[in-house]
């Protein structure tokens, strides 16, 4: 997957050990695993180096 400096992505594959009371893990396989993707995209880059604390949008 390409990204750019301004994006970000992490890839999980969460599985469930045990049977009686299963334990979600983080596998390094994609068999029998529920596959979660989160992206970020960096905003507001240039207001962190120039604005004051009251001039943040957040």
């Amino acid at each position: 997957m390409k990204t750019s400096e301004k994006e970000w992505t992490l890839e999980l594959n969460i599985g469930f050990k045990g049977k009686a009371n299963p334990v979600p893990v983080i596998l390094s396989s994609e068999s029998n695993a529920i596959k979660v993707t989160a992206k970020w995209f960096k905003s507001y880059e240039s207001c962190y180096s120039k604005a004051s604390d009251d001039e943040l949008p957040f």
